[in-house]
C-alpha cells in the first residue's frame, strides 16, 4: 500500500513520502501561479485550476488567494463559489457539491492527529527523522453537500458532512455532521433551526 493509499484510507501515513511530497510541490507551484494570475486571465485560469483541482464542475468560481495541500483530493461541483483566503487541508477527499457558497477565510481540515501526546509524538531515532515527521498523521474526508452556504471564517474538521441546503453561521467550528436543511452556528457548531423552504 502506498502512503497516498494509507492517507486516503484513514490510516497513519508519512507526509514526507516522495509521492506525497512531489504532489505537494506541484500543488504549491500551481497555487503560486494561480494566486499571482491576473483577475481577467480567463481560459488560462481555468486550465490551471483543472491541473490543480481533482474534479472541477462547470461554472465554478474560485477567488484568490487560495491554499490547499494537494489539490487532486478536492472535488467541486458546478456553479459553486469559493471566496478569497480559503484554506483546504485536503489530506483526504474534500467533496463540495453544486451551487455551494463558501465565504472568505473558510478552512476545511481533513488531517487528524491523536489527542494524547504519547500517541501523537513518535520517538524516532535521528537517522529516521529526516524521512518522517516526528508525529502521527491520519485523515478523514469532508463532504459539503449541494446548495450549502458556509459563512465567513467557518472551520470544518475532519470527518464532517454538512447536509444539503444547510447554512453554517460565520465563525462557526463544525466538529460533527450537520443534517440537511439546517441553520447551524457556534463553537462547537449546533443546529439552531430547520430550513422549511426545500
Amino acid at each position: 500500500m502506498t502512503e497516498k493509499e494509507r492517507m486516503l484510507s484513514g490510516e497513519n501515513y508519512n507526509p514526507r513520502a516522495d509521492q506525497l511530497l512531489q504532489r505537494r510541490y506541484e500543488a504549491r507551484t500551481l497555487l503560486d501561479q494561480f494566486n499571482n494570475m491576473s483577475a481577467d486571465a480567463g481560459e488560462e485560469r481555468t486550465r490551471l485550476l483543472n491541473r490543480l483541482i481533482g474534479s472541477l464542475g462547470e461554472g465554478v468560481w474560485l477567488e484568490k488567494p487560495f491554499r490547499c495541500n494537494y489539490g487532486d483530493n478536492i472535488s467541486i461541483g458546478e456553479n459553486t463559489f469559493i471566496n478569497c483566503d480559503c484554506i483546504f487541508s485536503d489530506d483526504n477527499q474534500i467533496t463540495i457539491g453544486k451551487n455551494v457558497m463558501i465565504a472568505p477565510r473558510v478552512q476545511l481540515y481533513a488531517a487528524v492527529h491523536p489527542i494524547a501526546p504519547s500517541e501523537r509524538i513518535l520517538n524516532l531515532p535521528k537517522s529516521e527523522q529526516a524521512d518522517h515527521l516526528p508525529y502521527r498523521v491520519s485523515s478523514k474526508p469532508i463532504v459539503i453537500e449541494d446548495d450549502c452556504w458556509l459563512g465567513g471564517g467557518v472551520i470544518v474538521l475532519a470527518g464532517v458532512t454538512i447536509g444539503k441546503g444547510s447554512v453554517i453561521g460565520a465563525g462557526s467550528v463544525v466538529t460533527k455532521d450537520i443534517p440537511p436543511y439546517s441553520v447551524a452556528v457556534g463553537n462547537p457548531c449546533k443546529v439552531m433551526r430547520t430550513i422549511e423552504d426545500k
